[in-house]
């Protein structure tokens, strides 16, 4: 009983940092959907509990071309490099440091696969997974709702915002595993690390031995946002990015290379 009291002193308080970091942009993205709700090539929502402690969103990315082919699902676990919510220092709801939201690396895999399907996909902030130290596996109800056995695609983006790596190969694993389990078909990719090549393995062994594959973006080139740039916001206006947390994370030109490192890893 002790043990399980230890337990939720732990999580609670990541809990609550997430829920105010995340849940109140969450809330905000329900009013800004309807500037996107004119574009037959974007329909979204998110509106339930776990969206709202995720961020989470769903977005369908008509096809491209001429449809011959299903509909395909796909699924992001991410920190912010995916989606991060509002904040003083940033202005949309999508990849931090994309200076449009159609410039995030969720929607240039998403639209690259759109050539000849529509895209479904979802993009979720599991920040909380992160900041786990020990027992990661019960975050896990957080996501449950978006792992589904009609996934052809689930992309793990995670680990910039772990301290401590003493579990954090296992933890993936453990990670990939229960994905698996919940979408026995998807191909589950896991991307790589940008600047921690020590990291970056761990990632690739994780990736091995449960049967992920793994993106490497180690070699990527002026992939960075940095100070000074100028991104657009959901209020229309344009922003200068003058945060160096903001500034560390990838512009369009990372966003881009994440994407095309994606895309030529998925088994189409």
């Amino acid at each position: 009983m002790n043990e399980k009291k230890n337990r939720i002193k732990t999580i609670l308080p990541i809990i609550l940092v997430t829920l105010l970091s995340i849940s109140v942009g969450a809330n905000i993205y329900q009013l800004a959907v309807s500037k996107w709700g004119g574009n037959s090539n974007r329909r979204t929502s998110g509106s339930s509990a776990a969206d709202k402690l995720t961020g989470a969103y769903t977005e369908t990315i008509s096809c491209s071309g001429k449809k011959t082919s299903d509909d395909i699902n796909i699924l992001f676990i991410g920190n912010s490099f995916t989606l991060h919510g509002y904040a003083d220092y940033w202005w949309g709801k999508w990849g931090m440091a994309a200076s449009e939201k159609e410039n995030d690396f969720v929607h240039n895999t998403a639209a690259g696969l759109a050539t000849n399907s529509d895209v479904h996909l979802v993009a979720l902030n599991y920040f909380i997974w992160e900041k786990m130290t020990s027992d990661s596996a019960e975050t896990f109800p957080i996501i449950n709702p978006y792992i589904k056995k009609n996934l052809d695609y689930v992309v793990i983006q995670l680990g910039e915002n772990v301290s401590d790596f003493t579990n954090f190969q296992v933890d993936l694993e453990g990670l990939i595993d229960h994905v698996r389990d919940g979408a026995p078909d998807a191909q589950i990719l896991v991307v790589g690390m940008a600047a921690n090549a020590d990291v970056d393995n761990m990632k690739r062994a994780a990736s091995e031995s449960s049967g992920a594959s793994f993106v490497d973006i180690s070699n990527m080139t002026d992939w960075q946002c940095g100070l000074g740039t100028t991104v657009k916001g959901d209020d229309g206006k344009d922003h200068v990015v003058e945060h160096e947390g903001v500034a560390g994370h990838p512009g369009d030109k990372g966003h881009r290379q994440i994407a095309d490192r994606i895309l030529a890893a998925i088994n189409v």
